[in-house]
């Protein structure tokens, strides 16, 4: 009988003189070599299987009386085996410990979780660190901490981009574009854009933008619970004192831009430029109701199917 972590496993006594052999290579350190003509490896998958694992210590227990030992060296015998003809029981006792962690692997494990925290955590220095590994159950000292930090080449701070994502949710942009109709009569178009998935939130066609009526349009945009927090848009005069009195009073932080620079408020001058690239550029608009279906049509497929919330699409199976 053999006895493994999986259970006890039959052999016959025609095999213990290959499992001897095999024994005694785990016991003295060898290195794993091809059997040899005069001791193959055991038949039995099992017993195979337990002298191969060399991750851990193997302990036997070999209880053989002597004058067995002497009839267990002839690895060719036969039925008339010495040890089956004097029916003595041989026991092969063996415990599999499982592999114990080096040293120098649990420093290589502490090692990197270290640079983990700092790579996934910029903003944590070695005391947030340490407090933290002392709570997942590693003790060791603050100073360690502190020498396999990954040192930043950059400032500790977040970068412009990551604020502006963090404020997406708060920010919108507005702009005016406008469009000649087929009598060359300009058209203008008023857009409200917000910067959480870039949607367009609101847009008017008029004739004469006064600031009442971007005022109206801007009350109509944002209810009084879904305004934002921070407006950008640039500095034409239709936007007057009227119209920067109720952004005022609905909470809303104007931000004008730098006079000539279109580039701080690109996510609006985008959207404009894919409106006539896309759409406008391709028709004569007639009059302000056929602009104002055109860019019904514009923004539906903009808010639904542009490609820039493609990952919002679920595929048609």
């Amino acid at each position: 009988m053999i006895e493994t972590d999986g259970g006890v496993h039959k052999t016959t006594v025609r095999d213990f003189p290959r499992l001897l052999a095999v024994a005694r290579t785990a016991v003295s350190g060898e290195s794993r070599s091809a059997p040899s003509a005069e001791c193959p490896a055991p038949q039995n998958s099992e017993a195979a299987a337990v002298f191969r694992r060399r991750s851990g210590a193997v302990f036997l227990d070999l209880l053989v009386l002597s004058e067995c030992l002497e009839g267990a060296r002839d690895c060719s015998a036969g039925d008339g085996h010495p040890l089956a003809s004097r029916g003595l029981a041989c026991v092969v006792a063996l415990e599999i410990q499982e592999p114990r962690r080096a040293p120098e692997d649990r420093h290589r494990i502490v090692r990197d979780l270290i640079r983990q925290m700092c790579r996934d955590n910029p903003l944590w220095g070695a005391p947030r660190i340490h407090g933290e590994l002392l709570k997942l159950g590693y003790d060791i000292a603050q100073s360690t901490v502190s020498k396999y930090c990954v040192r930043r080449r950059g400032p500790p701070s977040q970068g412009w981009k990551t604020f502006l994502q963090n404020h997406a949710d708060g920010i919108a942009s507005i702009d005016l574009f406008v469009v000649p109709s087929i009598i060359f009569e300009c058209l203008y178009v008023f857009v409200v854009l917000g910067h959480r998935r870039r949607q367009i939130v609101w847009f008017a066609v008029t004739r004469h933008p006064t600031a009442e009526w971007l005022s109206r349009q801007i009350t109509e945009a944002f209810p009084w619970d879904a305004a934002p927090a921070i407006l950008v848009r640039d500095n034409d005069k239709a936007f007057g004192t009227v119209f920067r009195r109720r952004v005022v009073a609905m909470g809303i932080r104007d931000h004008p831009v730098t006079p000539r620079s279109p580039w701080q408020n690109g996510y609006v001058e985008r959207l404009i430029g894919s409106v006539r690239r896309e759409c406008l550029d391709h028709m004569i608009i007639f009059g302000e109701t056929h602009l104002r279906r055109a860019m019904a049509a514009y923004a539906d497929y903009y808010n639904s199917a542009c490609t820039h919330l493609s990952y919002l699409l679920t595929p048609n199976f």
